[in-house]
């Protein structure tokens, strides 16, 4: 059966229904009107009116056939031009309407006519491609060749005249012209072939070197192909300029005093950009499988700083969502020399356009020089610096700390070096530093992590007693000062013993504001002295009288 046969059946019983059921209808109509009246003429006359229908449907669909039989003839010459696949596609779009298919078969075969051969479209679509590339657009076909020329062509090379419909070869350096022929016979020889040759090529008054690639298909019946130029000058200096920029990319990385590397996730592996930095600090390989040496890697992480380590360099996925996809962490790790040392790791990765990491780039920088300073400022903001005990501010800080963390039964204490200015006066002031730098050593001694030591005066000192209970009290620490600062203190030729006197106030049941425990605590610390040498006293009331 053709492919105008199936459809065939339905359109003769659309003309047939079209024939048929008016004329049933009224012959239907004339016989009921018989049987109501009882009249056989009218019965004749319905019976009559139902043969006519009959012959007149037979007539019509004999008709409707002669006049399809040319239609028909059309639409099988129309099919047999297209591909096996192409006839299935169109004649399954129909679904069994011949008007919708004899449409269809026509868009079909004007739009590939217009594909193969408008000129229109074809210019609209190699502009199109030429605005896609630096190189020139070439089409080859029997009517000749065809030009799209970008600017940066016209601008670098001002005599270059392509005339569209002018062949390729005229263009070509007569060396070249055999082995240019040579390239397009073979390619041309089957639809889908391709050819790659370099070519000397004019361009105004001299020649330059171009790269011509191209591939041979068949529109409509007609061979043809497309393909591109390329300016093999301008490539060659593309190159070495970026030779010369990775020869100073790499001069840079040799000045520098810091780890570079880079990470290719698809095949996790990695490479250090600066050797001789990562040589000096560790003993890993330069280059190898990531995830086995990362592992190594992380083993020299101080443990302290493992976990963050492993949270923000685990993995990379979460470095899409950074603002600038890169994540920076300070830790310690160990040396080869086994000094643990601060460094500053850095990454960053380049994703392709579905998001993906395709490359991460790490940099790691020595950073222990800078953090001791850090600590120095840091320590020497927060301590004296003659005796090392904390500062006043540092003091109320700490005091404010354990009252928000709601700690019980903090006692402020108040402890003094008795006579210290008179021993000022007469072993003078570096004999007074020797003994303030002892006596604040005893002071933490006695502390076992429990306390806070500060200076706030020329020989005062305060303590803030936390975890105040049974088995630790303020008698209990003042008489383990004491006991700390009865072994005399060598000055030069001289052996001194000191004494203290010392006094504490109560959180809570003296009071809450700090200056004021201080206060009362200094009270009770002039009558200890007032009392003789180490002793301690309780603040109580009748001491502001």
């Amino acid at each position: 059966m053709g492919y105008f046969d199936r459809f065939k059946k339905h359109i003769l019983g659309a003309v047939a229904l079209f024939c048929l059921v008016p004329v049933t209808v009224l012959g239907g109509y004339v016989i009921s009107l018989s049987f109501k009246y009882q009249d056989k003429v009218i019965l004749v006359v319905g019976i009559a009116v139902i043969v006519i229908a009959v012959t007149l449907m037979i007539f019509a669909a004999v008709g409707a056939a002669k006049r399809l039989r040319p239609i028909e003839d059309a639409t099988e010459r129309l099919c047999n031009t297209l591909a096996e696949d192409e006839r299935d596609i169109i004649c399954n779009a129909a679904e069994g309407n011949p008007s919708k298919l004899i449409y269809s078969l026509i868009d079909y075969m004007a739009g590939r006519r217009m594909v193969s051969g408008s000129s229109t479209q074809q210019k609209e679509l190699f502009e199109a491609a030429a605005e896609c590339t630096d190189d020139i657009i070439w089409r080859w076909d029997e009517n000749g060749d065809a030009y799209f020329i970008p600017e940066i062509w016209k601008s670098r090379y001002p005599g270059l005249e392509l005339e569209n419909g002018t062949r390729l070869e005229e263009y070509i350096h007569p060396d070249n012209v055999d082995e240019f022929r040579s390239a397009i016979e073979v390619m041309m020889a089957k639809a889908g072939r391709k050819t790659a040759i370099n070519v000397q090529f004019k361009a105004g008054d001299r020649y330059i070197s171009v790269g011509i690639t191209a591939r041979s298909s068949e529109i409509g019946g007609m061979v043809c192909a497309a393909g591109a130029l390329s300016d093999c000058e301008k490539i060659s200096e593309f190159e070495t300029t970026i030779q010369e920029k990775y020869l100073m990319y790499h001069f840079a990385l040799r000045a520098v005093s810091d780890i570079i590397y880079e990470v290719d996730v698809p095949t996790d592996t990695y490479c250090v950009l600066t050797p001789n930095q990562w040589n000096v600090m560790f003993s890993i390989p330069l280059n190898g499988d990531f995830s086995f040496h990362r592992a190594a890697y992380a083993e020299l992480i101080h443990p302290d700083s493992r976990e963050g380590f492993r949270d923000r360099f685990g993995n990379y996925d979460h470095l899409l969502f950074m603002p600038d996809r890169s994540i920076t962490y300070d830790y310690r790790i160990q040396h080869k020399n086994g000094d643990w040392i601060w460094v500053r790791h850095s990454i960053t990765c380049v994703k392709d356009e579905d998001g993906r990491v395709l490359k991460v780039i790490g940099h790691i920088r020595d950073i222990n020089e800078k953090k001791r300073q850090e600590f120095r400022e840091l320590y020497d903001h927060k301590h004296d610096a003659l005796t090392g005990a904390f500062l006043r501010s540092t003091l109320d800080a700490e005091f404010d700390s354990l009252v928000k963390l709601q700690q019980k039964n903090i006692v402020v204490m108040k402890a003094d070096i008795d006579n210290f200015k008179d021993i000022v006066e007469y072993y003078g002031y570096r004999a007074g530093d020797i003994i303030l730098r002892q006596f604040v050593l005893a002071l933490w001694e006695s502390q076992q992590g429990r306390c806070s030591v500060g200076r706030i005066g020329n020989d005062d000192f305060i303590i803030i007693m936390k975890e105040v209970n049974e088995h630790n009290t303020p008698e209990v620490m003042a008489e383990h000062i004491f006991n700390l600062i009865l072994d005399p203190i060598k000055i030069d030729n001289h052996q001194l013993v000191i004494t203290a006197s010392i006094g504490w106030s109560v959180y809570g049941t003296d009071g809450e504001d700090f200056d004021e425990l201080i206060e009362k605590a200094e009270y009770a610390c002039r009558k200890a002295h007032k009392s003789g040498r180490n002793r301690c006293e309780a603040y109580k009331e009748e001491m502001l009288v």
